[in-house]
């Protein structure tokens, strides 16, 4: 009986550790940060899926009849930082030029990093365009314990910028 209720267990453990959640494309905070951004009073923003030639990720075109809003791309992905359990869901808010408006990490599943989620941490970001270069410990501030995290989530920043001048520029 005894090994039975640990076979059971361990089979319990494995599908909860194997179970990793879809990536959410659509998290509410996206939307909380748009419409502190525009005025809603007018019409509802729009997400349009842009080109699909990233993995673990989407861009997505933000449409919205009032032009003086600062937003006009979005990417929201998932960083696999060690192993294929641990990894963060993002997202990163991009103006007209390419250029890094807001970076959000919405949900964070590892063991270890977890201050790369910090508001003020992630401010750094904002500016960056694909032409910058971005280094840990030069440009961009690093966490003691969360190296790997910091790391994948700059060059994500990076790809992403340069992911989406290619897909503008075509």
């Amino acid at each position: 009986m005894k090994k039975i209720c640990i076979v059971i267990a361990g089979l319990l453990f494995t599908s909860l550790v194997y179970a990793q959640e879809k990536i959410d494309y659509d998290p509410r905070s996206l939307h909380r940060e748009i419409e502190k951004r525009i005025d809603t009073d007018f019409s509802e923003p729009v997400l349009k899926e842009m080109s699909s030639e990233t993995t673990n990720g989407k861009f997505f075109l933000l449409e919205y009849n009032n032009n003086s809003i600062s937003v006009k791309y979005v990417y929201t992905g998932r960083v696999t930082t060690i192993n294929e359990f641990e990894y963060f869901d993002y997202f990163i808010l991009f103006d007209t030029s390419c250029t890094v408006r807001k970076v959000t990490v919405f949900n964070y599943q590892s063991s270890r990093g977890y201050e790369i989620t910090a508001r003020d941490w992630l401010k750094q970001f904002i500016g960056f365009n694909a032409s910058d270069t971005m280094k840990a410990g030069q440009e961009v501030n690093t966490i003691s314990g969360a190296t790997i995290s910091v790391n994948s989530i700059i060059s994500n920043i990076k790809n992403k910028a340069e992911q989406l001048n290619r897909i503008v520029q075509k």
